[in-house]
This record gives structure tokens, C-alpha cells and sequence, in this order.
């Protein structure tokens, strides 16, 4: 993920800091991608910001996230595609393998 798209899409790197709870110097540093383990907190912190979320975890770490099942769906099979996946729902505060039509 591009810095400076993350940037723009945030406005600033203070408005990024403050969702990460980092400092905007450490924005700096990272030069023209996002480290993977903040892409990986970005995604699910804005995953959390919706009512429904839904994500697909693979070999143990979530790769793509939606706000319906079709949408998620729709990832699991291009993301199947290089090996298997698990769609999980946000319950509260913890994901669970979730199912068509509902949650296991």
C-alpha cells in the first residue's frame, strides 16, 4: 500500500498517526509503502468502523475485508485461488467463522 495514497485518503499524516496511535514521525519514515504490519492494523481498525464486517483470513492472516457476503465472497474465491481461505464476521469484539447466510 502506497504512503502517500494512505496519506491523501486521510488527509494527513497527523489525521493517520491518530488512527494508528503512532506518531506522525514515525509516518515519515516510512518511505513509499506502509510497513505490512500497519497496513495489516489500518485494515482492520477500518474493518471495526463498520456495523457488519466481514474479512478472509489466509495461512493464518487476514488478506481482504467487505462490508456484505456477497462482497466477501466475491475475494474468497479470487483470493481461493491461490490456496484456501476462511471468511470470518466481526461479532462484537472477535471475528468468527462465519458462514453463508450467518454466522457459525
Amino acid at each position: 500500500m502506497k504512503t502517500q495514497e494512505v496519506v491523501k485518503r486521510y488527509g494527513s499524516k497527523a489525521a493517520l498517526a491518530r488512527k494508528l496511535d503512532i506518531t506522525p514521525q514515525a509516518i515519515s519514515q516510512w518511505g513509499d509503502e506502509m510497513p505490512e504490519l500497519q497496513v495489516f492494523r489500518l485494515r482492520e481498525l477500518e474493518a471495526k468502523s463498520h456495523i457488519t464486517s466481514y474479512r478472509i483470513v489466509q495461512d493464518g492472516w487476514p488478506v481482504a475485508w467487505a462490508t456484505s457476503m456477497k462482497e466477501i465472497q466475491h475475494y474468497a474465491v479470487v483470493y481461493g485461488q491461490d490456496g484456501p481461505v476462511t471468511i470470518q464476521q466481526l461479532k462484537g469484539r472477535r471475528w468468527v467463522e462465519a458462514k453463508e447466510g450467518g454466522v457459525k
